[in-house]
């Protein structure tokens, strides 16, 4: 596990200290408070210092673990994302195509490389900047409708997510659209909210849809809100209209880019995905949905009503709750991300309480208890394939949880012990929070040591953790650092600027500032030549697609399918996750991995092979078979 410096040790004990202090003074007589206590006493009185120095600590722990321990870019899709946005400003947008998202990251990291000229920390910086901001706005946010402390706890939750921690030190589009969703939430939740509220919540949303469209189903969640939170019927509706009318405003750059560039208001793909991601298929069902990758989702529905609603039902009730709530997979966003329905008895267990405790529901707290309610069932459309896409939704599953925690347990264990009040047994709920807390902290450490550094065993060894845990590791032994070897080794070769490198994985190219051409080596017929697979021949119309839109330059129209002067073979590796219909690797091409075999052609020149991997790297000389 990477080494951390006596700062981030201290930050973590702060973390635990504040959970203690904010039940300091409700747990214990005054007078019973060493006198040293005085100084901790007045960040306790300046309490605005306790989320600052909550959103501090995650701010510094990202960050050491983003610039240094996250050195070498592997998350493809921000490199896909950079690309397009390359293009797009080159005036290339026709040719760009973004199936799972908006052109706004891809402008914007791509404008932003353009003035500091290292598009791998300027994306960093931005998951880091937008994680911090999430930490900081669930205190907020939940401070409009419950009280300190458990606007603190939930802000903690927040702060120790393994999942948000691990992705905020990632180069990916996914946290900057959440932070703004939060920051809409924020207006949203205030008691007496005014126009500008509105302006600003329908602003952010469309801002945020530019990024990642799952802020609309946000909006659509916060319109029902407001156009059933009371009788006055005038009130509701203009709310709506301004919260509309702003929204769309702010995502009218899409929708002019789109109709400018695209002739079309809404440019999108779903059948691209939901080919590959949709668990249950038959072959014919799965060759007309893959391989025709502008059909509409209405006509996916029609296609087969029986088997969507078959794979809709599998996403909405058990696929994508998983991700949430934690039915047995590690990838999670549950408070309890390592024990299988814990955190879903929480949640239950809070409802529970919400519902029959004396005191009535916030009123403010009503469109974050509706926010699930619709943005499952519609995203729900889909797989899941990663948690931190159901992070818009967190905030009151993870508010539900706390409440329990702080106000209900207490009261619970009090009931049981005659002659006493709850606040004798609040140090319960404090022991239980910070185990919480210390668990997912291992969990975290476990996470990043599996990504960073391959150690994907499940087994701690708890004698030796104290003495390992803070222990240095050689960072030139994470194997993404494969991909800078490959890169310098291709940056020596001549005119490489200008050359086609096709791979699985865009980092090399990145890194060598070449063409890309994507391929995933089991495209064609299972007879291929090789000299036909270079050349795409007996590619289907949804490989060559594929390949075209995740290539460098994009080539979307399908202009030309140029031939690649470099080629990176690894054999691929089944998701789990995904379908995985048809062959897994073309079997003709696993001839690369041996160098010496006379089927290779003469124009192959090894420069790199890797039995630990299985990587290999040729040269293509001339081209010419």
């Amino acid at each position: 596990m990477p080494n951390m410096p006596k700062v981030f040790k201290i930050v973590l004990n702060i973390w635990i200290y504040l959970l203690i202090l904010v039940f300091w003074k409700s747990t214990m007589p005054f007078n019973s408070v060493v006198k040293d206590a005085n100084k901790i006493s007045f960040i306790y009185n300046n309490k605005f210092l306790i989320p600052i120095i909550i959103t501090l600590g995650f701010f510094l722990s990202t960050s050491y673990l983003a610039f240094f321990q996250n050195i070498v870019w592997t998350e493809t899709d921000g490199i896909y994302y950079l690309n397009f946005g390359r293009a797009i400003l080159d005036d290339n947008g026709k040719n760009v195509i973004i199936v799972n998202g908006q052109i706004g990251a891809s402008v914007l990291f791509a404008f932003l490389e353009s003035i500091f000229h290292d598009a791998f920390v300027v994306v960093k910086t931005i998951a880091i900047l937008s994680g911090s901001a999430i930490v900081f706005l669930s205190f907020f946010i939940t401070r409009n409708i419950f009280d300190f402390r458990i606007a603190t706890v939930v802000a903690l939750f927040f702060a120790f997510q393994p999942r948000l921690h691990f992705v905020s030190t990632q180069a990916l589009n996914e946290l900057l659209p959440v932070a703004m969703i939060m920051c809409s939430l924020f207006f949203l939740t205030r008691k007496n909210p005014v126009i500008i509220h509105y302006v600003l919540i329908g602003t952010l949303l469309g801002f945020s849809s530019i990024f990642r469209l799952q802020a609309a189903f946000i909006l659509l969640a916060i319109l029902l809100f407001l156009l059933l939170r009371s009788k006055n019927i005038r009130k509701n509706i203009s709310s709506v209209l301004i919260v509309s009318i702003f929204f769309f405003l702010a995502l009218s750059p899409q929708l002019i880019y789109n109709v400018t560039t695209h002739g079309e208001i809404w440019d999108a793909f779903p059948g691209y995905y939901i080919g590959g991601w949709y668990y249950f298929q038959t072959p014919e069902w799965h060759d007309q949905v893959a391989n025709t990758p502008d059909i509409d989702i209405m006509s996916i529905m029609l296609l087969d009503v029986d088997l969507f609603l078959k794979n809709y039902s599998s996403n909405l009730f058990f696929f994508n709750p998983d991700k949430l709530l934690n039915f047995g997979s590690l990838d999670n966003l549950s408070i309890f991300p390592f024990v299988p329905f814990i955190g879903v008895l929480f949640l239950i267990f809070g409802i529970i309480y919400m519902k029959t405790s004396s005191q009535s529901i916030p009123n403010n707290f009503l469109p974050l208890l509706i926010l699930p309610i619709v943005y499952l069932p519609l995203i729900s459309l889909m797989p899941v394939y990663r948690s931190w896409q159901l992070l818009p939704i967190l905030l009151p599953i993870i508010i539900l949880s706390t409440v329990f925690l702080v106000d209900a347990v207490p009261k619970i264990i009090s009931k049981f012990k005659k002659q006493s009040s709850p606040n004798d047994f609040k140090f319960i709920s404090v022991a239980i929070i910070i185990v919480i807390l210390l668990l997912n902290f291992g969990f975290t450490y476990k996470l990043v040591d599996a990504s960073f550094y391959g150690n994907t065993s499940k087994i701690i060894n708890y004698e030796n953790i104290t003495t390992t845990f803070f222990q240095p590791n050689d960072i030139s032994k994470q194997p993404s650092m494969e991909i800078k070897h490959i890169a310098e080794i291709l940056s020596k070769e001549p005119n490489i600027e200008n050359k086609y490198i096709m791979a699985t994985s865009p980092s090399v190219s990145y890194y060598t500032n070449s063409n890309f051409i994507f391929a995933e080596f089991k495209e064609g017929g299972k007879d291929i030549s090789i000299d036909d697979y270079l050349h795409r021949i007996d590619w289907n119309e949804y490989e060559i697609f594929q390949s075209n839109i995740h290539s460098y330059p994009p080539n979307r129209l399908n202009n030309e399918l140029p031939v690649p002067d470099y080629l990176i073979y690894r054999p691929l590796t089944a998701d789990p996750y995904f379908a995985n219909y048809g062959k897994l690797n073309n079997d003709n091409l696993e001839i690369f991995l041996n160098p010496n075999d006379k089927n290779i052609p003469n124009n192959f020149e090894l420069l790199y092979k890797s039995n630990q991997t299985n990587t290999v790297v040729y040269k293509i000389i001339n081209n010419e078979p």
